[in-house]
């Protein structure tokens, strides 16, 4: 009876850390975050000037049961040569929590000289949460039984400057603090606003080759400072691979490759640099990215 009281804590502690997880990893992480921007901004729609779509898979510490899963698919055009418009569909799912979002994106484009342009953009939308306590077949705890669901709307603010060979980008995804989950007596899980500053360049080497730095900070309340820094070589506007690191998190290997005219797919896999890697085979990402003719360059690089 003692193993099963004990039992039963770590199961409720494990839950809500599925559902907190890390705070600073509420909104979806991916290391391809440059093919897929407008997932943390809402300028980014529409900037290709044509119409696209971005499907992706992230399957996070391989090896655990139940570890962290993210699928995510965007659809965004312009709509003449001032708006744009998108749409953001996640599913995310870890241990019995299922968090699935969606979310419309509107972009308008203000020019600051002939070759800068400067985007804003805001998102709306929401999260339906779902916790299945049934699926942990604890029949004698009615904390542990029955499922919770909840649905938590919010909004998002962006601003997107691009620029040929280079963008910044600053958003705040999320500005409002729902409740996620709460224990009949307090909240124990909550959404916070996500502060994402990102930035990239491009320099333009000999023989077709092209070093592509980029770095994302993301700072949130009650968590620490999360830096990415990514460096990625492209040959000839075809494939390109390089290398991310997350400090005090992870390393992680990339590549991508178009084909055709309208397609590229691209590939990663990530060692966490924390004891978690102890436990597991390493995370993996994969997408797939379409963009309509006359919009090839999106494929490219930041030349959209």
């Amino acid at each position: 009876m003692i193993m099963v009281k004990y039992l039963k804590t770590f199961c409720f502690f494990l839950i809500l850390g599925t559902v907190l997880r890390a705070e600073a990893q509420q909104d979806p992480r991916f290391n391809s975050y440059v093919y897929n921007l407008s997932v943390i901004n809402p300028a980014v729609a529409g900037t290709g000037g044509g119409f696209e779509i971005y499907g992706g898979l992230r399957n996070q510490w391989t090896g655990v049961s139940g570890s962290p899963e993210t699928h995510t698919l965007n659809l965004n055009t312009a709509v003449n040569n001032r708006v744009g418009l998108g749409l953001n569909i996640f599913n995310d799912d870890v241990f019995i929590v299922s968090d699935v979002g969606i979310f419309a994106d509107f972009s308008y484009r203000l020019s600051l000289n002939q070759s800068t342009n400067l985007y804003l953009g805001i998102k709306a939308g929401g999260s339906f949460l779902n916790i299945g306590f049934d699926e942990l077949g604890i029949t004698d705890d009615n904390l542990l039984r029955g499922s919770f669901s909840s649905f938590n709307p919010n909004v998002g603010v962006g601003a997107y400057i691009k620029e040929d060979n280079y963008f910044i980008s600053l958003s705040v995804p999320r500005l409002l603090r729902n409740d996620r989950f709460d224990d009949n007596a307090e909240s124990v899980a909550d959404d916070r606003a996500h502060i994402f500053l990102t930035g990239g360049y491009i320099f333009n080497l000999e023989r077709k080759w092209d070093l592509k730095p980029q770095a994302m900070v993301n700072a949130v309340s009650g968590a620490p400072l999360s830096l990415d820094l990514t460096l990625l070589a492209q040959y000839s506007d075809k494939f390109e691979f390089g290398t991310n690191y997350r400090l005090d998190e992870s390393i992680t290997g990339i590549a991508s490759f178009v084909f055709g005219d309208f397609g590229k797919i691209g590939f990663s896999y990530e060692y966490a640099t924390t004891d978690v890697q102890n436990f597991s085979n390493g995370t993996f990402e994969i997408f797939l990215k379409f963009v309509a003719r006359g919009n090839e360059g999106r494929l490219s690089g930041y030349k959209r």
